[in-house]
């Protein structure tokens, strides 16, 4: 690889990350804390996070579905560009998480989340990144803890290969130290429901 393609994937990936950043920090909508102890009290949470419902989009030149537990908002977001393709933003308040379904132009998917992770103005306390198969999708899943100054978040992201320049990126996010183990089977299944397809035109 020549000097100036290394500069130009920096470059992108620099800009990459800067968006990735923004969504998590400027789509935080109105979600409250989930403690340990709201948890314990919440008798129904888990049929909060058993009951889903189905959503169906096509979003330009993409089909996608995804079922959601039934308290959740989803939103087609304006957030579009060279390296996105398109994106979902979901939120739901009653089980304090939210998060994304996006479709980027990734060519070297294992690069490009070392880039990120180097590149990340986020003080990280905790990441570890994994190889995952999910559903028909292989790639990677990256769980976080970072520190944003005035308090914590915790992501858990799938970075999923559609095809040889995209992938999917699901991620999740809490306003908690340590990503909720009662979340994990709901990620789970949304994961699990995941479809996205390339219309030809």
């Amino acid at each position: 690889m020549t000097k100036r393609t290394r500069r130009t994937f920096i470059h992108v990936t620099a800009f990459v990350v800067v968006m990735l950043v923004f969504q998590v920090l400027f789509f935080r909508g109105s979600v409250r804390t989930l403690t340990q102890n709201d948890i314990t009290k919440q008798h129904d949470l888990a049929t909060l996070a058993n009951s889903y419902k189905l959503f169906q989009f096509t979003i330009d030149d993409y089909t996608v579905n995804l079922k959601v537990p039934e308290s959740t908002e989803v939103h087609v977001s304006p957030d579009q560009g060279e390296n996105m393709r398109f994106s979902l933003y979901f939120l739901n308040r009653q089980l304090a998480f939210r998060g994304y379904v996006q479709v980027w132009k990734v060519k070297d998917l294992t690069r490009f989340l070392s880039d990120s992770k180097a590149l990340s103005p986020f003080d990280f306390k905790s990441y570890s990144m994994s190889k995952v198969q999910e559903n028909k999708y292989q790639g990677f899943k990256t769980e976080w803890t970072a520190d944003l100054g005035q308090n914590l978040i915790s992501g858990k992201e799938y970075w999923l290969t559609l095809n040889s320049e995209e992938v999917a990126r699901v991620s999740f996010f809490t306003d908690t130290g340590e990503f909720p183990g009662e979340l994990k089977p709901m990620t789970q299944q949304i994961i699990n429901s995941l479809m996205v397809n390339k219309i030809n035109r």
